[in-house]
């Protein structure tokens, strides 16, 4: 009965696969008797299904699919072919997953719809939880970012989602988190949009309790704290895997070099206890005594890492001759081109006996029988340099000179000197040989005496087809390098001819090519004139272009360019093109700018219905990417690539969007001294804490000393500046630039602000979407610190600004100021003055690093119009910075500036925009502003406090900047700096210019932001206060001198 049952129920279930498989055979052939039914019929609609929340919901959008179709109502006829290309063209915008086609029959035509389903994109991305790191840090590591397709749920959604949590997981690994959790959560915003959100648990970090160093020996010859240096890993450092596997390589290296031959190390984690235990084995192995002599340049160390046995474990003969040549080529770089070495192995000792004589430099290069190519162009392409005290470089290296021969026959070659050669010639390997002798300083040798006086050498190196020759100099340290060679004929073009051109005139073909009637032919310049001829077609549209190079030459047939037919000594060029079909840019489509209009994404590219050029496009690329708010620029084409090309080439332009909004906050400090004239009183460092300064120096003297003297310290105030700032790149999605700053500065002898500021700034870089750049600002300022004189300003600021030419930018400003002072006789501030000013600027900024420059120039000049106090006046100003280095590593700055200024009415500049000199930022060692006018007997013209500054200014600066330690950014620097007031320049005298001179620290923050500790000390210690004597007195007394100098403390350098 069982088996009756088991029966009929096999029966029934093959029955309902029989008939499902019926269905869907019926609904297959009905779909098909559908899509033929309308196979030839002229289609009279054309619909878009499904667009609902998709991109095609948008009119504009909807319109574009339908042209991307290509489907002429009542004129084209329905084909599979292609429906099947419209399908792809819509899937490959990347806007739908899945894109069905429906078909109807009506009245003898055809009705066609496109059922579209959407695809769903990553709108916003949450990060939750304990993370550890930035949230910007952990961004980075996140390729599943806003704007992306995906497809949740589905298997290559789950998919991403397992890398994506790979990808992080091993990033917390990496920092030694080994049990972090992450948990992903996907919330639907919209139909197609989506939010993901990561939630991490970043767990405990692992980190070293102990590290066991044991050996098989009772007294190894290296001590455990060396060993953990070896291994870069000590207690309390962060235990990761990668770690203990290069702590193991590490040691092996270490005792390979040292002669261990067969040591084993074995590393253990013991996660209970958190300790590394680290086993040594050296009972086997075996021990080789590896021995340097002579090596008084180089040190032991440094030649022992070069050897080949840490890498290899192998300690025979041959292996030891590899640190032959190793340690010769490590000689060269550093200038010991006939250093000798050789090799001594016995049984268990390696010796390497090394003569370095002298260090020789190059000091000229000598090129013989170059008549058509200067020695400019030939040193050009050669990385061997002549000696330069301000550069690096100098010391010949045999195989980089072999090198450089290569490149000067490829660079002949290129100029069509197709029978070019090298005098010098050898064989298979680089031989060495003397080759002439003359009388000179001795050159030691292994065979010859130190001190004996013998001859110098002129040595011939070849290899194959090269060779060059080295002359000693007299002074055995330095040579001259001479490369003998023959050019040979050169071949050049006889006549050229471009054939089945028809959009494109011959001479503007012809005047963009690199070869012509008369000039050099060679095969690589035949390559660069073919891709310079495809790329003027495809400018143009035609990217269906192809060109063909035929050469003709005596007793040769015209046949396509080789290399070997255009070796003859006159060659005929004809060009032929043949067009194909010329392109049009078609449908644009926008992807990625959840919040970036769609303007900004267009502006910059060719528009519908331009020729097809991917070269304007790569422009308008590379000016979405400097706008500095898209992560990814990208574009691809639709229709190109079909068979035949569409005449339409269809656009996507993909971006990804950048985090735009940024609120920053930080912190500086400088010192500041608002001492100017006599009168004027002092801001100093608070006397309780001088006093207490002071008390701790007497203290160490007396203890070290057995005496002390009490200092009295005249230290500056410091001021200390906390900063907040609200940033946003991509402002109402226009790519519009807001800054907010706020700043607040408070003092060390003030318990009010010294400093209070906020600014609202608008920037548009690409303004009325031309390359001109518009700042527009409001500000207020409060401000006792940077001045001699209180005040509170209250404007404006409109800046138009453009790069003429790559570092060459005109700028105009205009300011509106009302502004309010207090002068250091005055106790009330003064009512608003207006003031309005018009500057037009031009910089010249030829600048390495903007803020820790090395080598090149900054110029300025400027015009500025004043209307102040019911006058107007006018300034102007020249201003030059120049940096270069030394062998890069030593900097010298030098800084120059001269400004004027005039009023038409005769009167002085207003004191808000005299120019004054003193402090941190341009004269060293005086106070802030402490800079007066002075005649000809070096007093004070006018001690009137109200008269502050000058309207004329002459100042400069040189400072010298080393390295102490440059891998922590610790620098040092000695400068002179120099300065005058007057009241034109023709009041100047030699009085008029004060000077200091000083030295520094400097701590660049990151290699790059310097904070410098400045001390400087006055050349010429005037008076600052003297009895009252006329001013043309012969004999005056003096009251008070100024200090001997003064230190600043700031960031950034002063010039």
């Amino acid at each position: 009965m069982r088996d009756f049952h088991l029966g009929v129920r096999d029966r029934l279930r093959g029955a309902v696969q029989l008939l499902g498989l019926g269905c869907l055979l019926i609904l297959y052939t009905a779909r098909v008797a559908a899509a033929d039914s309308c196979q030839g019929l002229v289609i009279d609609s054309v619909l878009l299904s499904g667009c609902q929340n998709t991109k095609c919901e948008q009119q504009q959008y909807y319109t574009k699919f339908i042209r991307l179709t290509d489907i002429e109502v009542k004129k084209t006829l329905y084909s599979k072919a292609l429906i099947e290309s419209i399908v792809k063209r819509f899937i490959k915008t990347g806007f739908f997953r899945e894109v069905k086609v429906r078909c109807q029959r009506r009245d003898g035509h055809a009705r066609v719809t496109f059922d579209v389903v959407g695809n769903s994109f990553i709108r916003k991305v949450t990060i939750k939880g304990d993370y550890h790191f930035f949230k910007s840090e952990i961004q980075k590591s996140i390729f599943l970012r806003p704007g992306k397709v995906f497809n949740y749920p589905g298997k290559e959604a789950a998919l991403a989602l397992e890398r994506q949590k790979g990808t992080l997981l091993r990033k917390y690994v990496r920092e030694g988190f080994y049990d972090t959790k992450l948990r992903y959560e996907v919330k639907r915003i919209q139909q197609y949009q989506l939010e993901l959100i990561v939630t991490i648990d970043k767990g405990k970090k692992l980190k070293i309790a102990k590290v066991n160093v044991r050996f098989d020996k009772e007294k190894p010859e290296f001590e455990p704290r060396k060993l953990m240096r070896v291994m870069k890993l000590s207690e309390g450092a962060t235990y990761t895997g990668r770690k203990r596997q290069q702590a193991r390589k590490n040691l092996l290296k270490h005792f390979r070099i040292h002669g261990y031959a067969g040591v084993r190390v074995e590393i253990k984690w013991i996660l209970a206890r958190r300790q590394l235990d680290v086993e040594i084995s050296t009972q086997n192995a075996r021990r080789y005594e590896i021995v340097f002599r002579g090596n008084r340049s180089v040190d032991s160390e440094v030649l022992r890492a070069l050897l080949p046995f840490g890498e290899s474990g192998v300690f025979t003969e041959t292996e030891a001759g590899f640190g032959v040549d190793a340690i010769r080529r490590h000689y060269e770089t550093k200038g010991f081109l006939f250093a000798d070495v050789r090799l001594s192995v016995r049984k268990n000792r390696i010796e390497y006996d090394i003569v370095e004589n002298r260090r020789v430099e190059v000091r000229h290069i000598r090129f013989v029988g170059n008549r058509r190519l200067t020695r400019e162009k030939l040193l050009g392409v050669m990385q061997t340099k002549e000696w330069d005290f301000f550069d690096d470089g100098g010391f010949l290296q045999v195989e980089q000179v072999m090198q450089d021969l290569a490149r000067l026959r490829q660079l002949y070659q290129q100029q069509g000197f197709h029978r070019f050669k090298f005098k010098l010639t050898g064989g298979k390997i680089l031989s060495r040989k003397l080759t002439n002798r003359r009388d000179g300083p001795c050159l030691i040798v292994f065979g010859r005496e130190r001190d004996r006086h013998c001859t110098r050498f002129i040595y011939t190196y070849t290899y194959r087809e090269r060779g060059f020759q080295i002359v000693l100099g007299e002074d055995a340290t330095a040579l001259d390098l001479r490369i003998e060679l023959e050019e040979g004929t050169q071949s050049t073009v006889s006549a050229i001819s471009v054939v089945g051109k028809r959009e494109i005139k011959t001479a503007e073909i012809t005047k963009k090519l690199p070869i012509g009637a008369g000039k050099p032919i060679s095969y690589s310049l035949l390559l660069e004139t073919y891709n310079r001829v495809v790329s003027l077609y495809q400018s143009k549209g035609y990217h269906q272009v192809k060109v063909e190079m035929l050469c003709r030459a005596p007793k040769m047939p015209e046949q396509k360019c080789n290399p070997k037919n255009t070796t003859a000594v006159k060659v005929m060029l004809r060009i032929k093109v043949t067009e194909g079909p010329r392109l049009q840019l078609g449908e644009i489509f926008l992807h990625g700018n959840l919040s970036t209009v769609d303007n900004i994404l267009m502006r910059d590219f060719p528009k519908p219905g331009a020729p097809f050029d991917q070269q304007k496009i790569e422009e308008g690329k590379k000016k979405l990417r400097d706008l500095g708010i898209f992560r990814q620029v990208q574009t691809e084409y639709i229709g190109i690539d079909e068979t035949p090309p569409r005449k339409r080439v269809a656009m996507v332009i993909s971006v990804e969007e950048d985090s735009s909004q940024f609120l920053e906050f930080s912190i500086g400090f400088q010192t500041f001294n608002r001492t100017s004239n006599a009168q004027f009183g002092n801001l100093k460092f608070p006397a309780g804490l001088s006093s207490s300064f002071t008390q701790g120096v007497t203290h160490t003297d007396e203890t070290i000393h057995g005496f002390g003297k009490q200092l009295n310290l005249d230290i500056p105030d410091l001021l200390i500046v906390g900063r907040v700032e609200y940033i946003n790149k991509n402002l109402f999605g226009r790519a519009w630039e807001l800054r907010i700053p706020l700043e607040l500065g408070m003092s060390m002898t003030s318990e009010i602000p010294r400093l209070a500021s906020g600014k609202v700034t608008w920037i548009n870089t690409r303004f009325f979407d031309t390359d001109l750049n518009l700042r527009v600002t409001a500000l207020t300022t409060y401000d006792r610190a940077s001045e001699v004189f209180d005040q509170l300003v209250i404007g404006g600021e409109v800046e138009l600004s453009k790069e003429l030419y790559r570092g060459l930018v005109l700028s105009v400003l205009v300011e509106v100021q009302g502004i309010k002072i207090r002068k250091p006789t005055q106790k009330e501030y003064q009512g608003f003055q207006p003031q309005t000013s018009l500057t037009p600027t031009l910089t010249f900024n030829r600048l390495d690093n903007p803020i820790h420059p090395t080598s090149g120039y900054w110029l300025s000049g400027s015009v500025s119009y004043l209307l102040a106090n019911g006058d107007n006046f006018a300034k102007w100003s020249l201003e030059a910075k120049f940096v270069f280095s030394l062998r890069k590593k030593y900097i010298f700055a030098f800084y120059f500036r001269y400004a004027d200024g005039k009023s038409f009415s005769s009167k002085l500049l207003p004191i808000t925009e005299r120019f004054k000199l003193g402090g941190g930022r341009n004269v060293r060692g005086f106070g802030d502003d402490a800079i007066g006018q002075y005649s000809s007997t070096g007093r004070l013209i006018n001690p009137d406090p109200d008269r502050i500054g000058g309207d004329t200014v002459l100042n400069g600066s040189f400072e010298f900047r080393l390295p102490i330690v440059q891998k922590i950014g610790i620098w040092a620097a000695v400068f002179a700096d120099f300065g005058g007031l007057a009241d034109s320049l023709a009041k100047y005298t030699r009085s008029s210019i004060r000077g200091s001179v000083g030295f520094g620290l400097r701590y660049l923050v990151g290699n790059q932001i310097p904070i410098r500790f400045d001390y400087a000390f006055i050349l010429d210690r005037r008076c600052l206060s003297v009895t009252a004597e006329p001013l043309g007195a012969v004999t005056w007394s003096c009251n008070r001198r100024e200090p001997v100098g003064n230190y600043h403390i700031q960031i950034l350098y002063s010039f």
